[in-house]
């Protein structure tokens, strides 16, 4: 999810000089003051965990792929030695059944079926655990207790659960169906079989190890550490907004002209845009089709010359360009009549 860092915007415009007669004209530029922006990216767990570490903090420069926090993967990492096992059992029982070892490969398929009967168990305790809570804390919710916000984790967190529970109940049902292949004698479906839990037992690896990796939470970018909403110990579930990075390599300003001299703007015409001593060109991405009052409850025909129109601007990469800078946009006028 982004959200825009918007600080204070101000309209500022230069005096423009008239002189000369009615039918005269003046060439000058015209300049318009604004505030540099930045998207926010928010950094999201995309697992239930508690928070061991958090590595940066607000105001640190981070680049793509810099560790920010660290969730704790003890038990993670204990699923991912056993789906390795898993797997390591299932390649024995696949090359015992290539090799025609009928009786291996049954002992294996009855191994299949007890662990996976253990993961249905394990998997279907998680779902009665997350609907208990979920009970519990619709009720605290209800006497004011807790948070709304605590209501959609959990259900989202009981939804995953179901997910796992159907998953593991397929993996046992297939289990079940591999090991009844494998008493009937039928050698050519022993081996589909084997085959499939072969499969399905690095599947299950492959999850265990994205879990583990999952724990990590990268920086999805280059950027500044802008807000960090949680503090070790503090368990965080699935789409917690952990921290927000500014993406610096995304600047731009907004202006506001005056109806008159939007004919002088065009798409991706380029233009000086100046602060203190020091000048960048900056590119129009935006034109907004439709003005707006200054000030917004001005709505009296008189005073409709005050009608402005967003422009945006997006501005270069700089070490020394940050959002929240006061900047100047400098407009080449054409003739002011």
């Amino acid at each position: 999810m982004k959200r825009v860092y918007v600080l204070l915007l101000s309209i500022i415009t230069t005096a423009f000089i008239f002189t000369g007669c009615a039918h005269t004209s003046e060439k000058e530029d015209l300049t318009f003051s604004g505030t540099v922006e930045a998207d926010e990216v928010n950094v999201n767990s995309e697992i239930q965990g508690k928070i061991t570490g958090i590595f940066v903090k607000e105001g640190d420069a981070v680049k793509k792929g810099d560790l920010l926090v660290q969730l704790d993967d003890t038990s993670l990492k204990l699923q991912e030695a056993s789906a390795r096992a898993g797997l390591e059992k299932a390649r024995a029982q696949l090359d015992d059944v290539l090799a025609g070892s009928r009786d291996e490969a049954i002992k294996a398929a009855e191994a299949g079926v007890t662990q996976a009967q253990a993961v249905l168990s394990g998997a279907e305790k998680n779902v009665k655990y997350y609907e208990d809570l979920l009970a519990k804390n619709e009720k605290l919710f209800k006497d004011g207790a807790v948070p709304e916000q605590n209501i959609t984790d959990l259900k989202e967190a009981l939804e995953n659960a179901r997910s796992q529970y159907e998953k593991a109940k397929a993996g046992l049902d297939q289990a079940i169906a591999q090991r009844d292949l494998l008493l009937n004698g039928s050698t050519s479906h022993s081996i589909k079989a084997a085959k499939a839990a072969y499969a399905q037992a690095e599947a299950a690896l492959d999850i265990a190890r994205e879990m583990v990796d999952n724990a990590r939470i990268l920086s999805p970018l280059d950027g500044t550490v802008l807000y960090v909403n949680f503090k070790p110990g503090e368990v965080v579930f699935p789409g917690s907004p952990i921290m927000t990075v500014l993406d610096l390599k995304n600047l731009w300003v907004d202006i506001y002209i005056p109806e008159k001299y939007l004919k002088l703007v065009k798409l991706h015409e380029s233009l000086d845009v100046r602060w203190e001593d020091k000048t960048v060109k900056g590119e129009i991405v935006f034109i907004s089709p439709r003005g707006e009052f200054t000030p917004r409850n001005i709505q009296a025909k008189e005073e409709r010359q005050n009608v402005v129109y967003k422009v945006r601007i997006k501005l270069p990469y700089s070490d020394i360009l940050k959002p929240g800078m006061e900047v100047d946009a400098v407009l080449p006028a054409g003739e002011v009549k």
